[in-house]
């Protein structure tokens, strides 16, 4: 009887060993499962961070005349009720340039496009940082 103890002893740590590592194993393939599956999610997230943004179409030339008429505040000059109350654009943006913009100084004119154009890059960029991916 003696005999057979300790004979079913080393069956049983064997067996226990084994198990031990086949359950490391499993943990050990599932931990790199994971992390495959996290490098593969990274990399599409960097994919889609590099890819070229698409374009904002250029506003139509009625709404950039009347930006142009409000930043220049026409409206306090227009012979238009509607325009002097709204202290804005309110009727045809361009029969306003055509009698401010001769007036204007070219430099000065200059440098309203200039913030034009650099306060529509700004916008550019905070609907792009908005925008979902």
């Amino acid at each position: 009887m003696n005999q057979t103890e300790p004979s079913k002893e080393p069956d049983n740590s064997r067996t226990a060993k084994s198990e031990r590592n086949r359950q490391r194993q499993i943990l050990r393939d599932r931990i790199t499962g994971i992390a495959s599956s996290m490098i593969d999610a990274a990399e599409r997230i960097v994919e889609t961070l590099n890819a070229p943004q698409p374009k904002l179409p250029m506003p139509p030339l009625a709404v950039a005349r009347r930006q142009l008429s409000n930043r220049l505040r026409l409206a306090q000059f227009c012979d238009l009720k509607t325009c002097r109350r709204a202290r804005c654009c309110r009727g045809e943006p361009l029969h306003c340039l055509q009698f401010a913009v001769p007036l204007l100084p070219p430099e000065d004119f200059e440098n309203l496009l200039r913030k034009q154009s650099a306060r529509a890059a700004k916008r550019k960029r905070r609907l792009m940082r908005r925008s979902p991916a």
